[in-house]
């Protein structure tokens, strides 16, 4: 493809394809009889291939908005984990993963839904445990912090009359999100 080619004039794409696509079931079928959940993640130990490529797949397959894969590096004593979040996941995943990452001796951080850490290994556990705590809480302080809103807009007066949360909602600039 880089020679300009069309994929049919590459000797053997047609056979690179089918390895690939190979290795991609092979994936999918590990992540599915080895992948774990707590209440806010879908998790995974990856054993034979890179955890940025895995988790995606972890992702998709846990129903959890937020999915972790995570690599021992032997040579250095750590886990390399990644870290990412369905559309759906209004949480700034790399904010706490930077903070969760430092606390436990290692360190990490990214973008709101793809990020990732370097953890010891001796915590890695502990890392998967907290992160999920952590969501938990964050999720709880949106939907109070939402109800809060909703509280106290219900019973302002706009425009000389009441009117409903949801049009005084577009008329502020507040955000239920917690950065």
């Amino acid at each position: 493809l880089a020679d300009s080619k069309f994929p049919h004039e590459i000797p053997n794409s047609f056979e690179f394809a089918q390895i690939q696509v190979e290795k991609l079931a092979l994936i999918i079928a590990k992540v599915k009889n080895g992948m774990k959940t707590m209440k806010n993640i879908g998790y995974m130990e990856i054993l034979d291939s890179g955890a940025s490529g895995a988790v995606n797949f972890v992702l998709g397959l846990s129903g959890k908005d937020v999915g972790v894969a995570y690599k021992e590096r032997v040579d250095h004593g750590i886990y390399a984990v990644s870290v990412r979040g369905s559309k759906s996941c209004k949480i700034h995943l790399g904010k706490i993963v930077n903070v969760l990452a430092n606390d436990l001796g290692g360190s990490g951080g990214g973008h709101d839904k793809a990020c990732g850490a370097v953890i010891p290994k001796p915590k890695i556990q502990t890392f998967l445990k907290e992160f999920n705590k952590k969501l938990n809480w964050v999720l709880k302080l949106e939907f109070y912090y939402f109800v809060s809103i909703m509280a106290s807009i219900s019973v302002i007066e706009f425009n000389g009359k009441l009117d409903t949360p949801t049009a005084i909602l577009e008329c502020f600039p507040i955000s239920p999100n917690i950065s």
